[in-house]
């Protein structure tokens, strides 16, 4: 994606290159554009530029926004992935890893009355999730005696081929049912005494193994070497190179399963409790040291205590005092080894299997291998819906992704055209004395620097603030499950931070503007530094304009520090505040004042860590948002004033001027600088609007009829001529009005057949800006030929012959005569010479 972000960028930057050349070209010839009444076809070409880099701004700010949109969406979609392919593959996704999908049950273990009974389940009906059918139902009571072992097991010839296969039993979800890990949909749960409990899968924290085994208790080394040698775990820490002071690492990394296994037996033991739930803990050991801890520890150091024994080392079920068969959820057999074995039922079944096997060993292992886990999500009946509920919400979060990208992108772009369009328009009808008070290089600016606001970042952190601010609402509703007060209290907070923000916005909008306006004369500065590179270059003055082209950047640059640092600034305490939230949340939680499921809980707090970040992020991009927005405001500006008018106490410039000019008559009007000769010529096209009196051709006032109708039947050469960037085709027939017949006809009438005939495109060859690839001589035929294509009855040539050699001018006076007979001719000049062959002589001085 970064590389079609790469590739568009460079695409739509020559677009923009092109279209900010021609729009400079324009804005630097606006004047003979408005004498020739060109604004309609440049407006035209300009505007298709703007359509065609609109397309490619689509393109690269669809990308950009893809890539946007992806940052926030991939860390869940990834999620989604990875648990889909995980159940697809029938891998195990126990209450360990499946951290948030599913809600902790309520604790409904009771405390029994009767200290004559241990454990007492009245028909209990219990499941993983609240509204699936029951695992474990029926009724039991264990009664507290000298020494109580339960032994816990299931007819392995009962499973289907699926249930062989995993391995968790019903025998574990008796256990998980005392530990209050289930749901309790019917019956009762009670318990008298405290409990110990060593789960199938050793639990270990990160320490050494004494620290696990003490689990925070007082030391007694009597005690604690009785358990090390009831748990077989004297060999062990004799191999260790600490002992029991060994650190063992995070989940015991440097273990093996059967000492991870014992540890947890010795803790269990250590803690000296009057119930011991034991889940299979002799399946991870063999079976000479299975048999020690049988021996030594469960039934010797263990006497008097109650033992609840989940195993499938059959070989050890006639020492126990009750035995309880489990089938499909349910007690199917219940009483001592010798009862069960005279019913010869499903129980002396699997005992006599066993003696028929080779080894005990491998027949407890196979045994355990296929213990079915109920806790695996892949065992639920339901999980294809599952899946496919959860991969269609990835596949959604997707789509409205893209989409909203889409129709972003096609708005953002599609407003910013508008704008452009709007406001070029706006400055096209803008009279002569509007481009004469206002910079170029400050237009140039709307039109590149501002433009590429609207273009590119405004886009970008608009879309930002919108997803942060949406994140920033999701959390605070998923953080109010909590409590109704956290949302109330982040509403209290969130109004202080709006507050603050009102405080500073103003400032920080200042520094926003002063950057925008500062790159004005910087603009400024570069383009008339380019017009001016020769003159620059002979005197001397190249390190003076290096200089105060330095001096101009770094004052931008200053105002743009001033203002990134600002809003940094106000981000960080609009954070600080915001971990107020944070700090509400985990007292809610660390305190227990809500009564939300304990998974809810620890999603809240993990969601609100985020917010902080998340809202100064928004914080911090709303500001920057709302700052891209004062180059909309400089626009508008532009369009709302365009009408600028010359002061009130500008000098008047022609007085009283009473003039007729018979038609076909060549005109020369003649006088010192300053007399006002061109400013009869700008009357005459009306670049300035007259203050009294009137100008009448054919007997119609000029004022009466529009610009575009009068100007189109007015020809001007100017003092300097102007050629634009293209082909010398485009620039005598910018618009293709003429046949190419009808250009070689102008050409040859203005001598220009043989010098245009030398180049090997001919009229399709390249013309520089300002038509640098051509003396001043040809460029002011040029614009001559140009004028003959017009064919134009009224010829205004304002000192055509000025900067040109005598030779040349000699030329360009008999081109004159004969490629103008027949129209109303006004020369101006200071050369009396051009002058002398006029019909008439007009001498003008102080505007009169």
């Amino acid at each position: 994606m970064t590389r079609m972000a790469v590739k568009a960028q460079h695409h739509t930057s020559e677009v923009s290159d092109q279209r900010i050349r021609v729009t400079s070209e324009v804005l630097t010839c606006i004047k003979l554009i408005k004498m020739y009444t060109w604004e309609k076809p440049f407006a035209k070409i300009i505007e298709d530029l703007r359509r065609k880099e609109m397309k490619l701004l689509e393109k690269c700010g669809l990308v950009q926004s893809l890539t946007n949109i992806t940052f926030f969406i991939i860390p869940t979609v990834a999620t989604v992935v990875w648990v889909l392919i995980h159940t697809s593959l029938k891998l195990k996704l126990t209450a360990s890893m499946k951290f948030f999908l599913q809600e902790s049950p309520v604790f409904y273990v009771q405390t029994l009355q009767d200290p004559s009974k241990a454990l007492v389940l009245e028909e209990a009906t219990l499941s993983w999730q609240q509204t699936c059918p029951g695992i474990v139902n029926g009724a039991l009571e264990l009664e507290r005696n000298g020494h109580a072992s339960e032994g816990m097991t299931r007819p392995r010839d009962a499973l289907g081929p699926e249930e062989e296969g995993n391995s968790l039993g019903p025998e574990l979800h008796k256990i998980n049912l005392v530990v209050s890990k289930m749901h309790l949909l019917e019956g009762s749960v009670g318990v008298q005494g405290s409990l110990a409990y060593v789960p199938q899968q050793a639990w270990i924290v990160s320490g050494n193994i004494r620290e696990n085994i003490l689990m925070g208790g007082a030391y007694d080394k009597a005690r604690y070497l009785q358990v090390l040698h009831c748990c077989s775990l004297n060999r062990d820490l004799e191999l260790l190179p600490f002992g029991d002071m060994t650190e063992i690492g995070e989940r015991g990394l440097n273990l093996s399963g059967g000492q991870k296994q014992r540890i947890s037996l010795a803790r269990a033991v250590y803690s000296d409790h009057q119930i011991y739930l034991l889940d299979d803990p002799l399946s991870a050991v063999d079976a000479h040291v299975g048999k020690h801890i049988f021996e030594e520890c469960i039934k010797k150091t263990l006497r008097g205590k109650t033992v609840i024994l989940v195993t499938h080392q059959l070989q050890y079920l006639e020492f126990c005092g009750q035995i309880i068969l489990l089938e499909n959820g349910k007690i199917c057999e219940n009483g001592t080894h010798s009862e069960l074995m005279q019913k010869k039922g499903k129980y002396a079944q699997l005992i006599q299997k066993m003696h028929k096997e080779a080894t005990s060993t491998n027949s407890s292992r196979e045994s355990n291998g296929t213990m079915a886990d109920l806790d695996n999500i892949a065992d639920n009946p339901q999980l294809s819906f599952y899946q496919l509920v959860y991969g269609l919400n990835a596949l959604l979060l997707i789509c409205v992704g893209v989409c909203s990208s889409g129709i972003f992108t096609k708005v953002t772009r599609k407003a910013s055209t508008a704008l452009h369009n709007r406001l070029f328009n706006k400055v096209f009808r803008c009279p002569m004395s509007f481009f004469d008070t206002i910079p170029i290089g400050r237009l140039l600016n709307c039109f590149a620097g501002d433009l590429e606001q609207l273009d590119q970042l405004l886009p970008i952190f608009s879309e930002q603030f919108l997803v942060l601010s949406l994140m920033v609402i999701a959390v605070l509703l998923i953080v109010s499950v909590l409590s109704p007060y956290i949302l109330l209290m982040g509403a209290i907070i969130m109004v202080i931070c709006f507050i603050y923000y009102m405080m500073f916005k103003k400032a920080i909008g200042v520094f926003k503007r002063l950057e925008n306006y500062s790159r004005s004369p910087l603009f400024s500065h570069i383009l008339n530094s380019l017009q001016g590179l020769s003159s620059i270059h002979v005197y001397g003055k190249t390190e003076d304009f290096i200089s105060q082209f330095k001096r101009l950047t770094d004052a931008q640059n200053n105002y743009l520090l001033l203002f990134l640092s600002s809003t940094r600034w106000m981000a960080l305490r609009l954070e600080i505040m915001t971990n107020l939230v944070t700090l509400a949340v985990a007292l809610f939680v660390a305190f227990g004042i809500s009564s939300t499921p304990y998974s809810f809980k620890v999603m809240a707090v993990n969601i609100v860590l985020q917010l902080a970040s998340s809202f100064q992020g928004t914080a911090r991009i709303g500001l920057e948002t709302e700052a891209q927005f004062t180059a909309v405001e400089r626009i508008l500006q532009y369009m709302k004033d365009y009408h600028m008018k010359y002061r009130d106490n500008t000098p008047t410039v022609l007085h009283g001027i009473n003039l007729t000019i018979r038609g076909h008559e060549v005109v020369g009007i003649v006088g010192r600088t300053g007399s006002g000769k061109s400013s009869l010529g700008m009357a005459l096209f009306r670049l300035v609007e007259p203050m009294a009196g009137r100008i009448l051709i054919d007997g119609v006032d000029i004022c009466s009829i529009g610009l575009e109708d009068l100007r189109s039947k007015l020809s001007v050469i100017p003092q300097d001529p102007v050629l634009l960037s293209g082909t010398i085709r485009f620039n005598l027939d910018p618009f293709d009005r003429h046949t190419d017949q009808q250009i070689w006809d102008a050409l040859e009438r203005t001598f220009l057949t043989k010098a245009i005939s030398k180049f090997p495109k001919k009229l399709h060859t390249d013309v520089v800006e300002n038509g640098g690839n051509f003396s001043v001589g040809e460029r002011q035929l040029l614009c001559i030929a140009r004028a003959v294509l017009r064919n134009s009855k009224i010829i205004l040539i304002d000192e055509a012959t000025a900067s040109i050699d005598t030779e040349t001018d000699t030329l360009i006076q008999r081109t004159i005569r004969e490629a103008f007979q027949g129209c109303t001719v006004l020369i101006i000049a200071h050369r009396v010479t051009t002058v002398l062959n006029c019909d008439r002589i007009l001498v003008m001085g102080n505007g009169k």
